[in-house]
């Protein structure tokens, strides 16, 4: 079930609906977040997938602070060279170069 919210989310995004995005992410993570513990995978990607959608909402700021932390959580996780952190830190690269 948390899986079909999460491509919900997505769903919502590719029809141009970011803020029902963010809102469906945002209320999935806290569900999460009461069943899985806070480096379980799924969390992980939705913490992601929510940066993302605020990002490409127009919320820079908030954004680059979750993947700034998502950074050093997935690089405990995983370590730094494995696939997911380096997808985080490209992002948040990405992100911070558009914030300015």
């Amino acid at each position: 079930m948390l899986t079909a919210r999460g491509n919900l989310a997505n769903w919502h995004a590719l029809h141009g609906n970011l803020v029902r995005a963010v809102t469906e992410l945002e209320t999935l993570l806290a569900d999460q977040m009461q069943i899985l513990n806070s480096e379980h995978p799924p969390v992980l990607r939705t913490r992601h997938n929510l940066a993302v959608m605020r990002a490409k909402s127009g919320d820079l700021a908030s954004a680059v602070t979750e993947l700034e932390q998502l950074a050093v959580t997935e690089a405990q996780v995983f370590g730094r060279d494995h696939p997911n952190t380096v997808r985080v830190r490209a992002g948040l690269a990405h992100y911070r170069r558009q914030s300015g």
